[in-house]
């Protein structure tokens, strides 16, 4: 999903926030989603583009929608 680095921005601070919230560690999640731990930071930092599927595993994991991953 390409986006511009203000979304970017926006969605890590929503991942991070929802995952803390979740009280999940980046591993956990990461594990729970089939994805490295490191690629969770890196979306957590907004230095990579979330593919429109990992959103929706990410929003599975964390128990939202993924509407509430993007707004």
């Amino acid at each position: 999903m390409k986006t511009n680095r203000l979304t970017n921005v926006l969605f890590a601070a929503q991942l991070r926030r929802l995952r803390e919230q979740a009280g999940m560690t980046q591993f956990s999640l990461g594990s729970a989603v089939g994805i490295q731990s490191t690629s969770i930071a890196r979306l957590e930092s907004g230095a990579i583009d979330p593919k429109f599927s990992t959103i929706v595993k990410l929003a599975e994991a964390l128990k939202c929608t993924p509407a509430e991953l993007v707004t």
